[in-house]
């Protein structure tokens, strides 16, 4: 199995993705080609050299002609873009997914919905050409699987269309909850949304460098400049042997847990979906008896480590216990990805599961079918299964 690892010591934008894979090795005249199946026009991709601190980087150059600078693009217009292109279907999936992630981001800053945000960074060109074009050099290079390192941080402020922000921008830090982090000094945005949404949507697992046998490395840097370290980020690419056991990801996890049994009913679907916002894997409500024969509830949230202060916090704060108790455990996953399935009644995304690198499992996605279901006014068990017999024929027939 051939993976990579991306080492975010200075950080990670879309440019410096890409620069970091073409210079590990991916073709820019294959990618520009597959670049033009997606309907856009107006700009041009060049690479250039560049010595970063004494550091051979690749430095992915996008110009956009004046008259497209200031297009302004929602998510159904992106989405609709890469949907209509010719592209291959993970790399379509996975950069509606990287584009999604920006939109829900800007979408809870802003207090709108998905479909009526208007965002301006996410919507330009260079943008569409970094998320694509970091999909499709993964894919070009054989790229199985990726781990990445914890991402790095700058600090002090920026200025954008809505005026001054703190560094990391909000959309970063809301697209980053889950993901282990380390925070610096250098008064620059170091990691970007864009960079912040590719490698959350590629990458397996954070914080950890798997075992390989390294073959490549690629380093790529972005238009800003550094004294305290080179602005660049590097990818290292080998091959690891897979078998059934090793191929399965171990992962650490966290429980929170309390018993409640004096909370009006009512609370536990607005905590539920909170907790999920927060970032909780899942959340559990068991029913339970309680002392003097009260009929009680646990509530159990499941949280990476990183979000496991604003778990407790919250449900501190929002219920009505006095304590709550944590777990750390450990958990094994199946790699997964996102394939999407064609069925009569559209596009259907489904979750594949991984085992010796193979696909043994695929699951259709709840939302993906809910979605088809309304929009065709078909019932939902039959969108289901109909989707079912697609995955067999396709990956099991």
């Amino acid at each position: 199995m051939k993976v990579a690892y991306f080492d975010c010591f200075s950080g990670a934008s879309g440019d410096m993705i890409l620069g970091a894979l073409i210079n590990a090795g991916g073709n820019l005249e294959s990618l520009a080609q597959s670049l033009r199946c997606v309907p856009i026009k107006g700009y041009s991709l060049k690479k250039r050299r560049k010595t970063v601190h004494g550091i051979a980087a690749t430095s992915m150059q996008i110009k956009v002609e004046k008259k497209h600078t200031h297009l302004h693009r929602t998510f159904h217009d992106i989405k609709t873009l890469i949907e209509k292109s010719s592209l291959p279907d993970q790399v379509r999936s996975r950069s509606i997914e990287a584009f999604e992630k920006i939109a829900r981001a800007e979408a809870k800053i802003h207090r709108k919905t998905i479909r009526t945000i208007h965002f301006h960074e996410v919507g330009a060109i260079d943008a569409v050409i970094d998320v694509v074009g970091a999909m499709l050099l993964v894919e070009q290079l054989g790229i199985d699987k990726i781990y990445c390192s914890k991402m790095t941080l700058g600090t002090g402020e920026i200025e954008c269309m809505h005026g001054i922000l703190p560094v990391p921008a909000p959309a970063t830090v809301e697209i980053l909850k889950g993901v282990p982090v380390k925070r610096t000094n250098i008064e620059a945005e170091l990691t970007t949304p864009t960079g912040a949404a590719i490698l959350t949507t590629l990458t397996s697992r954070f914080d950890y460098f798997p075992s390989l046998t390294i073959s490549r490395t690629g380093y790529g840097t972005g238009t800003r400049e550094l004294k305290e370290r080179p602005n660049v980020l590097r990818v290292i690419i080998g091959d690891t042997e897979t078998n059934t056991t090793d191929d399965v990801e171990k992962e650490s996890i966290a429980v929170i847990s309390c018993e409640i049994d004096d909370m009006n009913p009512e609370v536990y679907g607005y905590v539920s979906e909170k907790l999920f916002a927060l970032g909780c894997v899942d959340v559990h409500l068991i029913p339970i008896q309680m002392k003097k024969g009260r009929p009680g509830v646990i509530l159990e949230a499941l949280a990476k480590k990183g979000i496991v202060r604003n778990v407790v916090n919250f449900i501190l704060k929002e219920t009505s216990t006095f304590g709550v108790k944590v777990n750390e455990l450990e958990r094994f996953c199946l790699p997964r990805k996102v394939v999407v399935v064609q069925t009569p009644f559209g596009k259907i995304k489904a979750k594949a599961g991984m085992m010796g690198g193979k696909v043994i499992k695929v699951i259709p996605e709840y939302e993906s079918v809910k979605e088809a279901a309304i929009s065709t006014g078909t019932p939902f068990i039959a969108v289901y299964f109909k989707t079912i017999k697609e995955i067999e024929k396709r990956f099991f027939g």
